[in-house]
């Protein structure tokens, strides 16, 4: 340890294989003279170069997960996930079935997909959200409290 300099440590996720579930949580302490200590971000990454470690991250199928948070108010986020390169329409619908927003309508890549919907001037109450990807259908219902 040098005097007035900062030291890197570099921790690799993938050195802690072993921990895998909250009893096996790790801890960094540091001590010294408290006039002397600074602690400047902590950084966790995990080092994944490899197309294997990549393809790993594509899921099976289509998933459409349910909204979070909800209820909420005034915004929400909505996960879903595309297991090839496929056309997709995520549409927001009222509980008459009428389309009240489309979120999503393109062609998306194979992976999971992060959208927000903003509930703007529409009411509280439950309204359906549809993914519509080829002939697959997958809905969830969510709740707007105002």
């Amino acid at each position: 340890l040098v005097s007035g300099a900062w030291i890197s440590l570099d921790m690799l996720l993938a050195d802690f294989t072993s921990m895998t579930s909250k009893d096996h949580l790790a801890q960094l302490i540091i001590s010294g003279d408290p006039n002397s200590v600074y602690v400047d971000n902590i950084y966790l990454y995990s080092n994944t170069t490899s197309l294997e470690d990549e393809t790993a991250l594509i899921p099976a199928s289509f998933k459409l997960e349910q909204n979070y948070p909800n209820p909420f108010n005034p915004s929400t986020t909505i996960r879903y996930a595309v297991p090839m390169s496929s056309p997709v329409r995520l549409s927001v619908f009222d509980t008459l079935g009428r389309r009240v927003a489309v979120l999503v309508d393109s062609q998306q890549k194979a992976g999971w997909h992060d959208v927000t919907f903003q509930s703007g001037s529409l009411s509280s109450g439950m309204y359906f959200y549809r993914m519509e990807a080829g002939a697959l259908n997958l809905s969830r219902i969510m709740l707007l409290l105002k």
